[in-house]
């Protein structure tokens, strides 16, 4: 008996692993469409932030969407980020969950009805590294959150951990005010229990080593993970400007920039605004001189746009 148990647990991972190989595979090569089409039922989430390339797959469907920050999300989708990309999801609940760059892991549940005071939440984690932060519902009868690895099982209701999963282990960290039951995939009827600031691995064929303290430089390290990059800028809309007309923009005062060098001509008319840089080479000249001469230069080119009156075309 014992030897079929064995026998099955290890058939179930071979399947497992020819399962993720050919989603990665077909993730890789997957068709990218332009148009998004909502999944099946009613969202459970929307995407909260992204940076680089990230993309959604909805269930059963073989393309994928790029994710960008407000599409809802659905039961049954996988989101997945590239290399140098990150996406946040807020899910209905209000818990947060964050994919750091090359991850993969998909909704299978999360239903949320606070008028029956439930949550049931079912995430499927591939490989790859992910913070969750997870709303705590103390009055509802029944709550339940569980991340799923290859390796491990990790069940909360209401924390803020990291996992970090690979075709051979999984760590998970626990942060602040957090409590987590981790069960190991070969050896469900076993558990431990972290608290916060503990950690734990769970390498394959093996239950979930004892807790062992998170140091502060691992801590942000972890943290670290999830980062927006510096070069990062989230697009802002910019407000209409009515000057705007078919065959040019005309500048507003209060869109007027000091350019350092700049050179604008018309028909029969050059401006030149001189390099504030080169008038002020002399290392004494304090801030103060130089925004008086700011404000001058943007006076005069005011000036001549009101005098010339022409439109400047947008590169």
């Amino acid at each position: 008996m014992k030897f079929l148990k064995i026998k099955s647990i290890v058939f179930i991972c071979m399947i497992t692993v020819c399962f993720l190989t050919a989603n990665a595979s077909g993730q890789d090569n997957a068709e990218i469409k332009n148009k998004f089409e909502p999944g099946l039922g009613l969202p459970v989430g929307e995407i909260e932030l992204v940076q680089g390339m990230n993309l959604i797959f909805h269930e059963n469907e073989n393309f994928a969407y790029k994710a960008e920050k407000s599409l809802p999300v659905f039961k049954g989708d996988t989101i997945v980020t590239k290399e140098k990309s990150l996406v946040r999801i807020k899910l209905n609940d209000g818990s947060i969950t964050t994919l750091a760059s090359s991850t993969s892991l998909t909704l299978s549940r999360s239903d949320y009805e606070p008028e029956k005071e439930t949550r049931s939440t079912f995430i499927n984690m591939g490989i790859g590294k992910a913070r969750f932060v997870v709303s705590k519902m103390t009055n509802f009868i029944n709550s339940k959150f569980n991340v799923k690895t290859k390796t491990a099982v990790v069940g909360v209701r209401g924390s803020d951990f990291i996992v970090i999963s690979n075709p051979e282990s999984t760590e998970i960290a626990a942060l602040n005010n957090t409590e987590l039951n981790v069960l190991s995939m070969d050896a469900p009827g076993s558990q431990t229990m972290l608290n916060e600031f503990e950690n734990t691995i769970v390498n394959q064929g093996e239950m979930p080593s004892s807790p062992e303290p998170l140091l502060p430089e691992r801590v942000e390290i972890l943290k670290e993970l999830f980062n927006l990059t510096p070069d990062f800028e989230e697009k802002k809309e910019m407000p209409e400007n009515p000057l705007i007309e078919k065959q040019g923009v005309l500048v507003s005062k209060d869109l007027l920039v000091m350019p350092e060098n700049i050179k604008i001509s018309t028909t029969g008319h050059t401006l030149e605004l001189f390099d504030i840089k080169k008038e002020s080479s002399t290392e004494e000249k304090t801030e103060e001189i130089i925004k008086e001469q700011q404000e001058r230069l943007v006076e005069q080119q005011q000036e001549e746009l009101r005098r010339f009156e022409f439109p400047v075309t947008p590169e």
